[in-house]
């Protein structure tokens, strides 16, 4: 029985043997070119697209539909009304800012690295969240504003899975399902959530 367990477990260990000889900054650099990929697709979707519907799909960008005010100048998609909210959430998300103080500020770039020796971190030397870093403490009122747009999310969710008023599965309700289903998990468990108890 033991032979078997070694031969299920060994691409397992050979992969985490790979990533572990990778050199350390490895991994800041791929959270820095997915978070900013992420963020130029994003300004993409706002800036160039002024609808996000498809059939009966809403993109999650422009859920929940608020229309376009009279307002809002030309070059702007109503989604910039809705994306500010999970933006909020994701950037003073206390998991986010591990990656991004490490990705893009490289502070510390990992606790392991050289360059963390060198520079060594202790309780003496650290003076807290000073400055613009003070507004990451707000994180818990953007994540009660993420739970009313994960329900429209929802919503459009359960919509996918009806095309015509009649139930159907395909592609992109599955994607939807997947979606809604990652996000739920995530935002329920943030640990902002004690501030409700």
């Amino acid at each position: 029985m033991a032979g078997t367990t070694d031969v299920v477990t060994r691409p397992f260990t050979a992969v985490a043997g790979a990533v572990q000889r990778l050199p350390w900054w490895v991994g800041p650099i791929t959270v820095t070119a997915v978070l900013t990929g992420f963020g130029i697709y994003t300004m993409i979707m706002v800036l160039f697209f002024a609808r996000g519907e498809y059939e009966n799909y809403l993109s999650p960008f422009y859920s929940p539909p608020v229309g376009t005010p009279s307002w809002l100048p030309d070059f702007l998609s109503p989604a910039v009304l809705v994306l500010w909210l999970p933006l909020g959430f994701r950037a003073t998300c206390y998991y986010y800012r591990k990656a991004y103080y490490r990705a893009f500020f490289w502070d510390p770039p990992g606790c392991a690295s050289k360059a963390q020796q060198r520079e060594p971190r202790s309780a003496e030397n650290y003076r807290g969240e000073r400055n613009l870093f003070v507004w990451n403490n707000i994180h818990r009122y953007f994540m009660y504003g993420s739970f009313v747009l994960l329900a429209f999310l929802t919503v459009d969710t359960v919509r996918a899975f009806l095309p015509e008023g009649s139930f159907g599965v395909t592609l992109g309700s599955l994607i939807f399902l997947v979606n809604v289903t990652l996000l739920w998990i995530y935002s329920l468990s943030c640990h902002s959530l004690r501030h409700i108890i």
